[in-house]
């Protein structure tokens, strides 16, 4: 278990949770964790450091970068955003890296 997943198991944000998005998901360890617990992830990241090696089927993996990933309102019971969201700031025209 990931230090990430262990805290929010710990804080029970995951309690009755399904669907995960894992926003810059780079080498993937907490998508793993999750979906080893049983969870479904989107894992989006631009470039990834994923081995397709461990891939599983509750992992869906999205090549793309985060600021054009578009998430359907109620589509996740849980957003995570580990290490990405600082290398982004927010304008009123959107989201723009450093």
């Amino acid at each position: 278990m990931t230090p990430l997943v262990k805290q929010l198991t710990a804080l029970k944000l995951l309690t009755g949770a399904d669907r995960v998005l894992d926003l810059g998901f780079g080498q993937g360890e907490d998508a793993l964790a999750l979906a080893e617990r049983g969870y479904l992830v989107d894992a989006v990241d631009k470039n990834p450091q994923f081995s397709e090696s461990k891939a599983n089927s509750r992992i869906k993996v999205h090549k793309e970068d985060i600021r054009n990933f578009s998430i359907e309102p109620g589509g996740y019971d849980i957003i995570i955003a580990k290490n990405s969201l600082s290398f982004l700031f927010f304008t009123k025209r959107g989201f723009f890296s450093y």
